[in-house]
């Protein structure tokens, strides 16, 4: 008999987990009845224009530990699942509930647990932002869309599910722009779909984390994880929902209370009240006697007194045919090593076929695809991602033309009722589209995948913005602009477009409205480049004083930037200073 171990450790870390043991509660008896959950814990994002935080992953990593001690049972632990940073990707996410969707029956619990950012680009559309989101273009993927999140509640929660749902995020938009000040409401986050939901503040607040709690947690957190240990019991050695929110709203506002304004900062919101009467754990009496104790002292920081955890390797499942399980682990490491589709004969689409060959894979298929459906599609997005955050970054056709066919060969694994199929389609058309700018005979091809992909699709400014640099490519100036103007009024934070219509006004010599989208994208993300074109600007209008002030302003970004370098001497050049002009070819 060959056991199949967890040694996808190394190469793939989203597929990673560890069994803790420890003190149990009732919850943990053994019983017939499953633990899922997904916790998910982001402090560092890819795009840099986010705001870094500081314990949102440390949250996620407590509340998973907390998960495996004490509301769930052994056979539980690999179900209990972490997405911390970097692997906290979108698309590994909606791979993990879908597993959840399959496997999920009457009288389980899951638990879905959130810490990161929030943001919204309007009161229906609130996101959980994961790590590979793109600030200014949440349409494009990289979040989780709560209404989306509730529509799968809504499915398990039909199974005879219980389900929570606890986010610790601020809701006060706090990404936004002047411009685009959409706030957070309770709309979204009012409609029940049949889950305990629990939410770290009220609209337009935002989540406050400090070494105060517990050397360093977010406050919601903190005393959620507290309360649920027994703090928030009030007589019977059980917590009810309703406790632990009478608790945690308590704690957290007497913690954030500003006597200067007067003014609560911070304020728990639940919905709905339909499950205040779940019992949701039992009290560890001893533990919850420590950490009165640690508390009479002055001592917040009881994650120390939590159960030592051991690690031990998790049996996956038992696999007779050696054969089977060589295809299984190629397919692993194909996986970890981005072989997706080539080598024809050695990549993880060619393994995921010997498996779904073989007549005992059934147990090993299902993952199997979900995972290899997640992969192709995150790396697809990634491409996407660089093309809305590299403005520096050369993305090529062929970039463009391997991303689309890893979405598309993504697509074909999926049912088309499936409800991440109709963005996933719209971006791949728009992918296609993006490798067929080399030639003006392409472009119109492109154009029309452009406006299919907006029939999936039909609020994404990243789809008006190339149909915009296609106009322009055709001296179609009204439209371009429209089109500009348009991926502008859908996503006000991009920079994209607003550096392309500035250019677009400058090159039809409207120097005064280039400027002022140029400011514009300044103010959102300073780079090199856009100084670099409103040098060029104001240089093509003998400006060049100006021109060179700009120049500066691009250097004091980045001194060694070849194209800024060479900007100046063009201009020293234009004003007869050979010299000069000179010195700046040579650096």
């Amino acid at each position: 008999m060959i056991r199949l171990r967890t040694f996808l450790k190394a190469f793939l870390p989203f597929f990673t987990w560890t069994l803790y043991s420890g003190l149990s509660l009732q919850a943990q008896e053994e019983s017939g009845n499953s633990v899922y959950a997904l916790v998910i814990g982001v402090s560092k994002y890819s795009d840099p224009s986010f705001k870094p935080l500081n314990y949102a992953d440390d949250d996620a990593l407590w509340f998973q530990q907390f998960l495996k001690n004490k509301l769930s049972k052994s056979s539980d632990q690999n179900k209990i699942k972490l997405f911390r940073n970097d692997s906290a990707r979108a698309d590994f996410i909606w791979a993990e509930i879908l597993k959840i969707r399959k496997k999920v029956k009457e009288g389980d619990t899951v638990y879905f647990y959130f810490s990161g950012h929030g943001d919204a680009s309007n009161p229906e559309n609130i996101m959980l932002i994961t790590h590979t989101a793109v600030n200014g273009v949440l349409q494009a993927g990289g979040c989780i869309p709560m209404r989306d999140l509730k529509d799968e509640i809504k499915i398990l929660n039909a199974k005879g599910a219980k389900v929570f749902l606890i986010t610790d995020a601020c809701r006060s938009n706090e990404n936004a722009y002047e411009w685009n000040k959409t706030l957070f409401t309770d709309k979204i986050a009012n409609k029940s779909s049949g889950e305990f939901q629990f939410i770290s503040c009220s609209s337009d607040e935002k989540s406050f984390e400090d070494v105060r709690w517990g050397g360093g947690h977010g406050v919601f957190t903190y005393h959620l994880v507290e309360g649920w240990i027994g703090l928030a019991d009030e007589d019977d050695g059980l917590v009810s929902a309703g406790e632990l929110v009478n608790y945690v709203k308590t704690k957290v506002k007497a913690d954030t209370y500003d006597p200067q304004s007067k003014k609560t900062l911070q304020k728990p919101h639940h919905c709905c009240t339909d499950q205040e009467d779940w019992i949701v754990g039992k009290v560890d009496e001893e533990m919850k006697k420590r950490i009165l104790i640690q508390k009479e002292m002055g001592n917040n920081q009881f994650a120390a007194l939590m159960p030592n955890m051991r690690t031990k390797d998790a049996d996956l499942t038992q696999v007779e045919d050696t054969l089977l399980l060589r295809y299984y682990q190629k397919f692993y490491y194909a996986l970890g090593d981005k072989r997706y589709l080539y080598p024809s004969r050695d990549c993880a689409y060619h393994y995921y076929s010997l498996l779904k060959g073989a007549p005992d894979a059934s147990s090993l298929l299902e993952d199997v695809e979900i995972d290899l459906r997640a992969s192709m599609a995150n790396e697809a997005q990634y491409t996407l991602q660089k093309f809305l955050t590299g403005i520096d970054t050369v993305i090529s056709n062929t970039d463009f033309i391997n991303a689309a066919a890893l979405m598309n060969a993504s697509l074909a694994m999926m049912d088309s009722t499936d409800q991440l199929y109709p963005n996933m389609k719209a971006r791949a058309l728009f992918l296609e589209a993006g490798g067929m700018l080399d030639s003006q005979d392409k472009m119109i091809t492109a154009f029309y995948k452009l406006d299919s992909s907006l029939v999936f699709e039909k609020d994404a400014p990243y789809v008006y913005y190339l149909k915009g640099k296609i106009y322009d490519e055709f001296h179609f100036e009204k439209e371009a602009e429209e089109n500009y103007l348009k991926a502008i009024e859908l996503a006000p934070k991009w920079v994209y477009p607003l550096i392309e219509l500035g250019y677009f006004y400058a090159e039809n010599g409207e120097l005064d409205k280039s400027l002022a989208y140029y400011d514009k994208a300044l103010s959102i993300r300073p780079r090199p480049h856009t100084y670099n074109l409103i040098a060029y600007s104001y240089k093509s209008k003998g400006l060049y004083e100006k021109s060179l002030e700009a120049y500066h302003n691009s250097l004091k970004l980045d001194p060694e930037n070849p194209a800024t370098l060479c900007g100046i001497a063009s201009v020293w050049q234009a004003l007869g200073k050979r010299d000069t002009a000179y010195a700046y070819y040579l650096k």
